[in-house]
């Protein structure tokens, strides 16, 4: 069992029930880069989730989480599109942004022992920082089929799990049309987004 499990087995999403989700590597910095990129892009496709552990620090603030999940996105997308790290940054905080490994959309989530237990990015007790990454083809292949996304259904009865426990979503962000918004949440609901790229 790593120390992602425990997040997963207590959390309200009717995706994490279920789900094949598996932490692949650790991040620890730019020299761990590349061996992250080969492990999400050979492992995250028969998988609904691949979680990359990160570097002891980043659980420590809000402020260090968004700069070591930054760090590690920008770099991602770097060897995933061979842009440079000014285009990359650039290309994020827009409406069509998507992050991409192997080709495949996928979705970035931060979850840090940084977040309070109101948050829906809370970890349970368990320290560390975690970046789980989705492929859009695992929500349609579990839950929307024929929608080839994430379907609005899903989305409300996320949401309401979520709120059940005390956990409600920021709907500001959640539906906010940048995706960009949705990976790191500010620690407070209301709060403006977190610019981490």
């Amino acid at each position: 069992m790593n120390a992602f499990d425990a997040v997963v087995a207590r959390s309200g999403c009717i995706f994490a029930a279920g789900s094949q989700i598996d932490t692949v590597a650790r991040y620890d910095g730019p020299e761990s880069l590349d061996a992250c990129y080969r492990a999400l892009r050979d492992r995250l496709p028969a998988l609904d989730g691949a979680v990359v552990e990160l570097a002891d620090d980043a659980a420590r603030s809000l402020g260090q989480l968004a700069r070591t999940v930054g760090e590690l996105v920008v770099g991602l997308s770097m060897l995933e599109t061979g842009q440079d790290r000014e285009a990359v940054r650039r290309s994020i905080p827009r409406a069509d942004w998507r992050m991409r490994v192997g080709g495949e959309v996928v979705y970035p989530i931060a979850f840090a022992s940084c977040y309070p237990v109101d948050s829906s990015r809370y970890t349970f007790g368990v320290p560390g920082a975690f970046l789980l990454i989705q492929s859009a083809a695992s929500f349609t292949r579990r839950h929307s089929p024929h929608e080839h996304r994430i379907g609005e259904r899903a989305r409300a009865e996320i949401r309401a799990r979520h709120a059940e426990h005390g956990r409600a979503y920021d709907l500001r962000l959640t539906l906010s049309p940048f995706e960009c918004h949705k990976v790191i949440k500010p620690l407070k609901r209301g709060a403006s987004p977190i610019a981490w790229w």
